[in-house]
């Protein structure tokens, strides 16, 4: 689900998970809002979602995204150690690497910090700080929109 906030700057939000971590709200990097824009107008095509979607025997509806970057790295000949869940290793660790810390990375890639004080008791930082945390972000992706 797509949401937009008082600084005027779209967020998905992951409403089911299967940890209490998982569910969360994460601002959208300014560098993708015209990737953002596009896949918004392409959205009604797909009941209100930006990628189509299927469901296999585990319900999952966007398995087939998986599949289709196991095929495009074996392609370009990367083996068994990238799986989809490299991106979000990968984030984790730029974000790290650019100052952030267990304060705010666990709260955008949906993990527990593992700290009693910030899993039971905080509320999480602010989306302003998550945005600023988000914004940190470079990759030099070449997408176009097509």
């Amino acid at each position: 689900m797509i949401t937009h906030h008082d600084w005027g700057r779209p967020a998905f939000k992951i409403q089911d998970s299967k940890t209490k971590a998982g569910i969360r709200e994460v601002p959208i990097s300014s560098k993708l809002l015209p990737l953002y824009a596009h896949l918004l107008t392409l959205s009604d095509e797909k009941n209100g979602y930006f990628f189509a979607g299927g469901k296999n025997k585990y319900n999952n509806r966007l398995d087939y995204l998986s599949k289709q970057f196991g095929r495009l790295k074996k392609s370009l000949g990367y083996d068994g150690r990238h799986v989809f869940h490299s991106f979000r290793k990968t984030v984790t660790t730029e974000l790290h690497r650019a100052g952030c810390g267990l304060g705010i990375i666990p709260y955008i890639v949906g993990h527990e910090t593992g700290s009693i004080t910030y899993d039971i008791y905080s509320a999480g930082p602010s989306m302003e700080q998550k945005k600023a945390a988000i914004e940190k972000l470079s990759f030099d992706f070449d997408y176009h929109l097509d």
